[in-house]
């Protein structure tokens, strides 16, 4: 009796592991019909020399100087890194919890599918069998499936792929690309990226919680997000610790985690150091939309046999956004976070309350009170119609009077203040005017001797303001063009730093049409003493009588001439219309870029260097597809332009800009030898200043968007005020970061130079004391 209950119960068991047999082969028979179907034909899958080219959407990333990342082009943020530059906690964790035996299997684990298929026939649930080879081969080469049939198909064609995947790469090779391909949401797509949004890193820097947290997201980012949802995070990150704790021993799990460390681990709570990723974060973003633009446009260049210049593998000219390139410019990461604070701390602190208070009783804030209704409703209306909103509507087939309709109806909207955004209710037509009240101000720095650009501030916030005032923005320069002129007449011969002129009104004779002429009377702009001037005094006061008297003495149709031609040659091409007397006083617009590369030859003895940023592009394995050409050509004689310069020094230590040297002021006691000049033009619309030093020349200009916005008096109306602070702070930072070594040397005096042609004695007040202009 006992014999036939244990044969039967033998029976029984040997009957359960047939049915099991059975059905694990009937559950596995679809797989293989297909396995062998589609080894037969090779149909829909990638060959070879795909894989070893799989497609990969890159960014591209730029760089500044030494190699710090500014910032991304991109469809896909993706930074792809070797396998050196991604911390073992990552590969440890992974192989722990999605692949324990990752290093044995040839891309297919027998034994976990085993394991699945028999847990999936008995209606259990064991867990995945996808090795990190098949997960790979599913987010490279295969797309959503439709149905139950076309999911089969393509599961088989993983594995496929997985086993050619494995005979192509190394192991080391397909773990890092898997962990390059894989999305962590958020636009953090691959490891770098994540690493960087979720805790502000590079991969090798993660620790092993950290890790545990971004491989616990690649069961379903989604679901186990720390962002949307930290819990579920949270208790997905134990779950990788719990796994490499148990799989510690497996191969390729370099970072043995003891029970010690998992019990003191598992207790911690979610860090991040959430970065958001997009187009407009991180330093320098109106450069990088410069850059973007002119990138695209050198990318696209042809040559004469109407083939692109700079192609890729297929042939094709490189899409900045797809084809992960490295573009390495100029920018010095560390002066360019000085030039934004700069401008910040001198527009939120001081310089825009200043503004608000001056305007506040205007009738049409923020407009002048000189500015008439019509003109105002002309500039409202142009605003609207270059809107996005605008635009928008006009594409969508709205009425000219359902669209302004829009501009008057109250919307829920996020505004800009100095305090941060605001939430609140307004017209779209209000909000254009609102926006009107604010400053604009721009910063650009150039290295003198090779015309390097090391800091591009466009702006004073590139998500509400994006227009790019260094190269986009054209304003009228006023008296920042004087050194220009003064160097023109000494070059014409009529004057010498040394000339002395009546401190009185000037007019000239100016051709009124081509057989008549007449009288030019500009307003001398200051009180006028009758006293005997020196030109280099006079240019240090920003006096424009004088100016205008020197303007005559090179001739109403020679001087013009005379400092088009200088100007030309120091990179400036002005306008037809814009070569006349009254140039002299600043009447034409011009740009920060044009400027500054202007006044960094005349810092460089003569020497002009057209603005440079790219110093060369790679594509994504390094490869130099573009490098960056320096153009020098001489400009000046160094004599003069050491003249200049003497001469533009006076402007800082005893002139308009005296107050960078006055220690009392937040923006002074800047002891350095420099050079500079300010600038304001009619009605306090605009304000500048130029500052120059051996080793750095920087531009800035402040203003409101319209000329007819701005401060109703000159006290803080002038350049001296409105943009020279911004300077002074920028400066007082760049010479206290002692890893940047800004020299402090003076200007290099050229051989053989005439020391008396600056030695003007006999002139009252004529020194070096500091007169502080402002109030």
């Amino acid at each position: 009796m006992a014999k036939q209950k244990k044969e039967k119960k033998e029976f029984s068991k040997k009957t359960k592991r047939t049915i099991l047999i059975l059905l694990w082969l009937g559950a596995l028979s679809p797989f293989l019909a297909l396995y062998f179907m589609l080894e037969q034909s090779k149909a829909n899958l990638p060959d070879y020399e795909t894989l070893e080219n799989p497609p990969d959407l890159q960014a591209s990333i730029v760089y500044s100087d030494n190699g710090e990342e500014l910032g991304r082009y991109w469809r896909l943020n993706r930074k792809n890194v070797d396998y050196n530059q991604i911390s073992q906690n990552v590969f440890s964790a992974l192989i722990a919890t999605e692949d324990e035996r990752y290093y044995s299997h040839p891309g297919i684990d027998a034994k976990a599918l085993g394991r699945a298929v028999s847990a999936a026939a008995l209606g259990q649930n064991k867990g995945g069998a996808s090795t990190i080879s098949q997960q790979l081969a599913k987010i490279l080469f295969t797309d959503p499936a439709k149905s139950t049939w076309e999911r089969l198909r393509q599961k088989l064609g993983e594995n496929i792929l997985a086993t050619r995947l494995e005979r192509a790469y190394t192991k080391e090779e397909i773990i890092t690309m898997y962990l390059n391909q894989f999305d962590f949401l958020f636009n953090a797509i691959g490891i770098s990226s994540a690493s960087r949004v979720y805790f502000n890193k590079t991969p090798d820097q993660l620790s092993i919680q950290e890790a545990a947290l971004l491989v616990g997201m690649c069961k379903n980012p989604g679901l186990y997000s720390p962002i949307k949802r930290p819990e579920m995070a949270l208790e997905r990150r134990n779950v990788v610790l719990s796994q490499w704790l148990k799989n510690s021993d497996s191969e390729g799990v370099t970072v043995k985690l003891t029970r010690a460390m998992y019990d003191s681990i598992r207790e911690l709570p979610i860090e991040l150091d959430y970065q958001k990723a997009d187009h407009k974060r991180g330093p320098a973003p109106y450069f990088r939309e410069v850059l973007r633009r002119d990138v695209q446009h050198l990318l696209s260049e042809k040559n004469e046999d109407g083939s692109y210049k700079y192609t890729n593998s297929k042939g094709k000219p490189y899409d900045i956004y797809e084809d992960g390139l490295r573009i390495y410019t100029t920018i010095n990461l560390r002066m360019q976070q000085h030039a934004e604070d700069a401008m910040e701390k001198h527009l939120k602190e001081t310089l825009q309350p200043e503004f608000d208070k001056n305007n506040a009783s205007t009738k049409n804030f923020p407009f002048a009170n000189t500015i008439k209704e019509e003109q105002i409703n002309a500039i409202m209306n142009s605003a609207i119609k270059r809107s996005d909103r605008y635009r928008n509507a006009k594409d969508a087939g709205l009425s000219e009077k359902e669209i302004l309709k829009q501009f008057d109806t109250p919307a829920e909207m996020s505004i800009f203040s100095w305090k941060g955004e605001i939430d609140t209710v307004m017209t779209p037509r209000d909000s254009i005017r609102y926006y009107k009240s604010f400053l604009r101000a721009g910063l650009l720095s150039i290295e003198p001797q090779t015309g390097f650009i090391k800091a591009w501030v466009g702006g004073i916030n590139f998500d509400h303001f994006a227009y790019d005032q260094v190269k986009l923005g054209k304003r009228q320069v006023g008296s920042t063009i004087k050194p220009f002129v003064y160097s023109a007449g000494i070059r014409f011969g009529v004057t010498t730093p040394c000339t002395k002129y009546a401190d009185i009104a000037y007019c000239m004779d100016v051709p009124e049409s081509p057989t008549k002429m007449k009288s030019w009377c500009p307003n001398p702009g200051t009180k006028v003493t009758g006293d005997l001037v020196t030109v280099k005094r006079a240019l240090a006061n920003s006096q424009n009588n004088i100016t205008v008297k020197i303007m005559s003495e090179m001739g109403a149709t020679q001087g013009p001439q005379a400092v088009a031609e200088l100007m030309r040659d120091l990179g400036i091409e002005l306008r037809e219309e814009d070569v006349v007397p009254a140039m002299c006083l600043g009447i034409m617009d011009l740009s920060l870029y044009e400027m500054v590369g202007a006044q960094a030859a005349i810092a460089n003895k003569g020497i002009y260097n057209k603005p440079l940023v790219i110093m060369r592009i790679e594509d994504r394995n390094g490869k130099v597809i573009y490098e960056g050409q320096p153009q020098s050509r001489e400009s000046m004689n160094e004599h003069l332009a050491y003249t200049t310069i003497a001469m533009m020094k006076g402007v800082v230590d005893g002139g308009t800009g005296g107050s960078l040297r006055a220690a009392w002021r937040p923006w002074g006691g800047i002891t350095a030898p420099m050079a500079g000049k300010t600038g304001t033009t009619q009605n306090n619309s605009d304000g500048w200043y130029m500052g120059l030093t051996p080793d750095l020349v920087t531009g800035v200009w402040v203003g409101a968007e319209d000329r007819a916005v701005r401060f109703r008096s000159m006290a803080w109306g002038q350049g001296a005020r409105m943009a020279l602070p911004i300077f002074g702070h920028y400066m007082k930072a760049i010479y206290a970061d002692k890893k940047i070594k800004l020299s402090t040397a003076d200007f290099e005096m050229p051989d053989g130079y005439d020391r008396s042609i600056m030695n003007c004695s006999g002139e009252s007040g004529d020194g070096g004391s500091i007169i502080d202009f402002g109030f």
